[in-house]
């Protein structure tokens, strides 16, 4: 059965379609679609323009590519199906990946009330961070700073740490949110150096004493992009 997968903020556009693509050259057909809006792709990307059913999907997503479902939205952007409609998307596909947040390109958020839209019927949920975040106070890198302040005391002067990011990620008033029983992953994005690295690592180790035991790490690494798995169990 298809494993729809849900993400957070920070660079989680470029880390689904990665997966998609690894998904797809096993030979899946995979779509990617979202619960909110999400940019429409460029040219070197299949789109499927919807109308508002998810059967328009039928025979269209095929074994070994990634298509892009969504309906047509303000300029640049598709939006999603009603979550019945987008439930129906998983029997014409073999992976549905679902977009269910967004962050305004900043790389840290704590969802407002209503975030993140996930599926009922998603079988796990993947939460991205920008490590770009660090050190930086939050009123500048923190998408739904109000939030962070109400939920979390986190003020707008105040830097982010690895402490700090940890305890938003795995908190079920940040990332964790709506998670429930579903399966949960984190990636770290943006070690793009040594001190990245290290970064990364330190942010982990937080991760691991507060209790999640699945986190990886990405980044433009010496010209390439690499993912580093980290065992925090």
């Amino acid at each position: 059965m298809p494993r729809p997968l849900s993400g957070g903020a920070g660079g989680k556009t470029t880390a689904m379609y990665r997966l998609a693509e690894e998904a797809a050259a096993r030979g899946l057909r995979v779509c990617v679609t979202t619960t909110t809006r999400i940019w429409r792709p460029g040219e070197e990307r299949r789109v499927l323009l919807l109308e508002r059913r998810a059967e328009e999907l039928k025979g269209k997503c095929l074994p070994g590519q990634v298509l892009t479902a969504g309906v047509p939205a303000e300029p640049g952007k598709l939006k999603g199906l009603s979550p019945e409609e987008t439930a129906g998307l998983l029997e014409f596909c073999d992976l549905l990946l679902i977009e269910a947040d967004g962050s305004k390109r900043l790389p840290f958020k704590v969802p407002a009330a209503w975030e993140p839209v996930i599926l009922k019927e998603a079988r796990a949920v993947v939460a991205v961070a920008g490590l770009a975040a660090l050190g930086k106070p939050a009123g500048e890198v923190c998408f739904r700073k109000e939030q962070a302040e109400r939920a979390f005391g986190i003020r707008p002067e105040e830097p982010v740490t690895p402490r700090l990011m940890a305890r938003v990620l795995a908190d079920e008033n940040g990332q964790r949110k709506g998670v429930g029983q579903r399966e949960y992953r984190i990636l770290l994005n943006q070690a793009d150096s040594e001190s990245g690295l290290l970064l990364a690592c330190e942010t982990a180790a937080c991760l691991r004493q507060m209790g999640e035991r699945h986190c990886a790490v990405s980044g433009l690494y010496e010209g390439q992009r690499r993912f580093w798995q980290v065992e925090t169990a």
